[in-house]
């Protein structure tokens, strides 16, 4: 037996107003206890989303394999937004030339590292750097892997562009490979509690 599609259903009276009664409980639920400032875009500042929920949120057209993201990821269809994932602390195993030394310098700036091999001319560069109002860069943090694959939505970043700077690093044989440290400033100083978890 084929379901009634929504538009069918909206026109029976008792659906909608139980519909639009239950639509109005839960955004009042989701609101309970939060100031405005905790809701930024579509995310609540401190709580944890797996990577295929950012993307969902902030509207891509399918879920990027983690792999393709690395540290972030910019929106291929408007270039409206950059999300940027970091583990704070990094297990050692991992390849030199992902082993980015990405740290909060206090409670409102993070030190921030490009993926390996970029320049100041760099795409992607370019874009973190000339970021704007018109331009998202949420930042998603988590202390290390063993907390599970969930960040933490800190905030939106801002680029301080005096803080860009070519780098390098090693390439884990014996060479060195280009890479740009970057500068971004929050929306906000980090939660006095989290920070410390973070950084401890």
């Amino acid at each position: 037996r084929r379901l009634p599609d929504l538009e069918a259903m909206l026109a029976h009276t008792t659906f909608a107003t139980y519909l639009a009664d239950l639509t109005r409980y839960a955004l009042a639920k989701f609101a309970n206890g939060l100031a405005s400032s905790d809701v930024v875009a579509g995310f609540v500042r401190y709580r944890k989303y797996a990577r295929s929920d950012v993307f969902r949120i902030l509207g891509a057209k399918e879920n990027p394999v983690a792999q393709n993201v690395g540290g972030y990821l910019i929106d291929s269809e408007e270039r409206a937004w950059c999300a940027v994932f970091v583990t704070y602390q990094k297990h050692e195993g991992i390849a030199a030339t992902t082993q980015y030394e990405d740290a909060f310098l206090d409670r409102e700036t993070i030190r921030y590292f490009s993926k390996s091999r970029r320049t100041m001319q760099s795409p992607d560069v370019q874009y973190l750097y000339n970021a704007d109002t018109n331009h998202r860069l949420p930042l998603f943090v988590k202390k290390s892997d063993d907390e599970g694959t969930d960040f933490y939505y800190i905030g939106d970043m801002s680029p301080v562009r005096t803080g860009f700077k070519q780098e390098s690093m090693s390439d884990g044989k014996g060479g060195q490979v280009p890479v740009v440290e970057m500068t971004m400033r929050l929306d906000q100083p980090v939660e006095e509690g989290l920070y410390g978890y973070l950084t401890a």
